[in-house]
């Protein structure tokens, strides 16, 4: 009875780790797949990673070698990708293509293109009244104080338009 619950315990504790193996490859296949640097090449070499992983997982004898060669092949992918540094180059849709800035002189805030608009919708966000409606949408002054109320008003209701 004892040994048939360390069994169970013991397989329950094994498909668990390969759980994690198996989502850890995917993450590094994404990876691979958007950031790599090889245009094209990137959906090959994502599509090898995988390969790899796999082989690795069916071909290799013990479960614990098996479990280090997918991490050996995760953790080479993460190093790389946390080596990577943002860039602003990508080719933007015209409405986000520049970043929107604000001037800060005393109590007055000027925006200068904000982006309020909802996600995949060509609407203001419902939060706003319509004087803060028209002002945001001509880059208007706004004092620090109804920022603040619209800032607040937004994260009651959970809701974030700016992006």
């Amino acid at each position: 009875m004892m040994k048939n619950l360390v069994r169970v315990i013991r397989w329950i504790g094994e498909l668990l780790v390969i759980l994690t193996a198996i989502i850890a490859i995917a993450w590094a296949f994404g990876a691979v797949w958007f950031d790599a640097p090889f245009g094209n090449a990137n959906k090959a070499l994502a599509g090898l990673l995988a390969v790899a992983s796999a082989a690795a997982l069916v071909f290799v004898r013990t479960f614990w070698r098996k479990i280090g060669a997918v991490a050996l092949l995760f953790s080479g992918v993460l190093i790389w990708w946390l080596t990577l540094s943002p860039t602003n180059d990508s080719d933007w849709q015209a409405d986000v293509a520049q970043k929107a800035w604000a001037d800060i002189q005393g109590d007055e805030v000027t925006f200068q293109r904000p982006q309020l608009r909802l996600p995949h919708r060509d609407r203001l966000h419902p939060a706003l009244g319509d004087a803060d409606r028209a002002a945001f949408a001509d880059h208007r002054h706004r004092s620090r104080d109804r920022l603040l109320g619209f800032a607040m008003d937004c994260a009651s209701h959970r809701q974030f338009p700016i992006h």
